[in-house]
């Protein structure tokens, strides 16, 4: 693994990345989006990794996608931290908002705590009201996340 899946990974967060999709496979029947040890130990703790995770690039009308981020207090006092999850659909038929938020956490730590936060964009994040059709909708369309 160290040799066939890994280098492309480190590469890319070696050369600045700012998001990184975890791969397909299973270790140990774990699969590799929800596998502590790739996503903290080596991801986060070894490659000091600080962007933020998604489960995948693209997914069928239905399916959720997961999404982390570390959140660290780099200041000098315990603090609580509101970690708020955005979304945007690129296209549609109908207005969307450019930013609408999709969740929120609040996280406290102490100075120098870090903490992963974790999401799950479902299908009712990710559909909405159609006036046209007068009923939730949920287009296959791109999104920003």
């Amino acid at each position: 693994m160290w040799n066939v899946y890994l280098p492309p990974f480190k590469a890319a967060i070696d050369a600045g990345a700012e998001t990184v999709m975890s791969a397909y496979m299973d270790l140990n029947d774990v699969p590799a989006t929800g596998n502590r040890w790739l996503l903290h130990e080596v991801l986060r703790d070894e490659w000091n990794f600080k962007g933020f995770v998604v489960s995948r690039p693209e997914a069928k009308i239905g399916s959720n996608i997961e999404v982390s981020v570390d959140v660290t207090n780099t200041g000098s006092h315990s603090g609580d931290e509101v970690v708020q999850l955005y979304i945007h659909q690129r296209a549609g038929s109908a207005s969307r908002p450019v930013r609408q938020l999709a969740g929120f956490q609040r996280v406290n730590l102490t100075p120098g705590a870090t903490q992963s936060v974790h999401f799950t964009l479902r299908k009712t994040e990710l559909q909405f009201w159609s006036p046209l059709s007068k009923r939730w909708v949920i287009e296959p369309e791109q999104f920003d996340i």
